[in-house]
């Protein structure tokens, strides 16, 4: 079970219903309470390095400036944001 403080408020997490797949060309997410997948294209260092991010609770401005840094466009990144909370992924 997930407690969340009111120091958490806004923080964006991986779901407790996702299983990680980190492959050499990218990351899958499976959302398993509404059976989603989640996919991005990347090396596995990209992975780690967003999934130490979501495990101890980020603001959607790191998570986004991650991945704007990563994608080299924000408009892709907060689309990706957008569609893994809407899929459940993140909360």
């Amino acid at each position: 079970m997930r407690v969340f403080s009111p120091d958490d408020a806004g923080s964006l997490r991986l779901s407790p219903y996702t299983r990680i797949n980190v492959q050499p060309d990218g990351l899958t997410i499976l959302q398993t309470l509404f059976e989603q997948v989640a996919m991005l294209r990347c090396p596995p260092a990209f992975s780690t390095q967003l999934l130490d991010l979501l495990s101890r609770g980020a603001t959607e401005e790191e998570v986004l400036a991650l991945l704007i840094d990563f994608m080299h466009d924000e408009t892709p990144a907060r689309e990706l944001i957008d569609t893994w909370l809407q899929i459940g992924v993140l909360e």
